[in-house]
């Protein structure tokens, strides 16, 4: 698993992950910052680090494979007054910081974090949502002059340090920086904690249900572009039925979502996939995507879907997992993932 960690510089994203690892047995820090690139000639700190190519991604994933196999390994040791050029590589032997194996998690601290390209089977972004106020004493200190907080941090961080806060709209999970640690702690364990689900072939006595469950997550949507239509829903729904894989998903005995996939010669669509709200946002769905995707990657295949855009937070999910948008057809917007060697 990788526990991702965004936010605004000084927010508190590695004095959280030290305590996540000091607190709980599992969890292992692993610092993005140390795995910036050194800064090419004429370029500033500021701007080198504005965008997630000053990042060493190549590198991180081959650390991050060794902690997942339980080796320990070191960071890389940039030296910062020579422009950030390393005076070793990290790895097995020797380097910068000492991580141990990780038994449960990387955590991975830093303001792109969420820019990590992996097909990790599970992944959890949290960012560091901190007021302004507080990183500017954070930054300033004693220097700082009073004023807007904007204009301060306009002074200390890259010129587009406001992108870096765009990030909290794909975290899975918000945690206050001005919380106890503590606290934090426990928000993050209690998100973790994905209740233990299955999921099994749709037969026809599951037919009536899970078109149910369909008008509850979807009729809203539906009345507001084309008005709900009962007997032509349940046509349209009975023919998606006869042509997808459709696979139902269970908790604690009852229904509480399905999936509808289509296996075609180009690509794999997933028709449908729906949660109870009960049952959202507790890593379900995450779940249920990520093993699709390893599947498609497996089978050199790209997945394709399409969302209403009167559904934001369905495409923001999508975005979050790694899909990108391709096209938009009348009332749909059409997404596409490829694993990172794919092209469509």
């Amino acid at each position: 698993m990788l526990v991702l960690i965004s936010g605004l510089p000084r927010s508190g994203k590695s004095t959280f992950a030290d305590a996540l690892e000091s607190s709980v047995d599992g969890f292992t820090h692993v610092p993005l910052d140390k795995y910036i690139k050194e800064i090419p000639e004429g370029v500033s700190f500021l701007d080198w680090v504005d965008t997630p190519a000053c990042i060493d991604w190549e590198l991180l994933n081959a650390h991050i494979k060794f902690l997942k196999h339980g080796k320990a390994c070191f960071t890389p040791q940039p030296d910062w007054n020579a422009r950030g050029r390393r005076t070793s590589d990290g790895g097995l032997e020797s380097g910068g910081r000492y991580m141990r194996p990780a038994k449960i998690a990387c955590v991975i601290p830093g303001c792109h974090a969420f820019r990590f390209p992996t097909l990790d089977a599970r992944i959890v972004r949290v960012f560091m949502e901190t007021p302004y106020e507080i990183i500017v004493a954070r930054l300033a200190g004693n220097a700082s002059q009073g004023g807007p907080a904007n204009v301060t941090l306009d002074e200390h961080l890259s010129m587009n340090w406001r992108t870096i806060e765009n990030y909290s709209k794909e975290a899975d999970l918000i945690i206050r920086g001005t919380d106890d640690g503590k606290v934090q702690i426990r928000r993050l364990l209690d998100r973790l904690a994905v209740p233990e689900f299955t999921t099994a072939a749709a037969g026809d006595d599951d037919y009536d249900a899970v078109f149910a469950l369909h008008e509850q997550l979807f009729r809203a949507h539906i009345e507001q572009i084309w008005g709900w239509h009962e007997d032509w829903q349940r046509q349209n729904f009975r023919s998606n039925w006869k042509s997808c894989n459709t696979c139902v998903i269970e908790c604690g005995g009852k229904i509480i979502g399905y999936v509808q996939s289509l296996r075609n010669p180009g690509h794999i669509l997933l028709k449908n996939i729906g949660l109870l709200p009960t049952h959202q946002g507790k890593g379900i769905g995450c779940s249920l995507v990520k093993s699709l995707q390893t599947e498609a990657a497996a089978l050199h295949l790209p997945i394709r879907l399409s969302v209403f855009v009167t559904n934001p937070e369905a495409q923001q999910f999508y975005e979050r997992m790694g899909f990108v948008n391709e096209s938009r057809t009348g009332e749909f917007q059409n997404m596409i993932w490829s694993r990172p060697e794919q092209t469509a």
